[in-house]
């Protein structure tokens, strides 16, 4: 007498909600069902705190400003290259980061010696970005 393997079946069934999966696989065996639940966050975690290095480049930045000594003498704008020592005297009343801070968001409001009457355009940047930029030149 023959006997036939025992008869397996699988089920796979899968929610996504609120940002949450939510999976089963549930398989059939002859006097057994298993069932086995799993979730996970559907949308990657947040990204760390933005790196204002990148982001001078990737805005652009880079393309009119420098910020190291070496590339500061080929820009067509003024240097950030120690932008730190020099920030917070350049507005009464503006410690380094507030003058900084102030002239990413409305850089046409204080014009630095050296632009050759060029204007930066203003950069569309979010909170955290505004933060990694200012953090970051004001290192440099």
């Amino acid at each position: 007498m023959t006997r036939s393997p025992p008869f397996a079946s699988v089920a796979l069934s899968a929610l996504v909600a609120g940002g949450l999966v939510v999976a089963s696989v549930i398989s059939f065996m002859p006097n057994t069902v298993t069932v086995t639940t799993a979730v996970a966050n559907a949308t990657p975690p947040s990204s760390a705190a933005p790196d204002g290095a990148v982001l001078f480049r990737a805005k652009g930045c880079s393309s009119c400003h420098g910020s190291t000594e070496e590339d500061s003498r080929s820009r067509s704008a003024p240097s950030l290259f120690r932008l730190a020592d020099r920030a917070g005297s350049r507005v009464e009343g503006l410690d380094a980061e507030q003058y900084v801070r102030a002239s990413i968001l409305t850089p046409q409001a204080y014009l630095a010696a050296g632009s050759g009457g060029l204007t930066m355009p203003t950069l569309p940047v979010d909170d955290a970005e505004l933060d990694a930029l200012v953090a970051y030149l004001l290192r440099q």
